[in-house]
């Protein structure tokens, strides 16, 4: 499950150049599975603020 401080830090993590530089390194399947990831959190973060 996903915390509170995880909720407040995905849309940086989105929103951080830097990381989606690293990514584009890593190549297309890993930032596809990291930006995944990240959507499902976001997606856990919106479905725990509306209980």
């Amino acid at each position: 499950m996903v915390n509170e401080l995880e909720c407040k830090n995905i849309p940086n993590l989105v929103r951080d150049k830097k990381t989606l530089k690293e990514l584009s390194k890593k190549g297309f399947i890993e930032r596809n599975r990291i930006m995944q990831d990240l959507a499902r959190k976001r997606m856990l973060c919106k479905i725990k603020r509306n209980r």
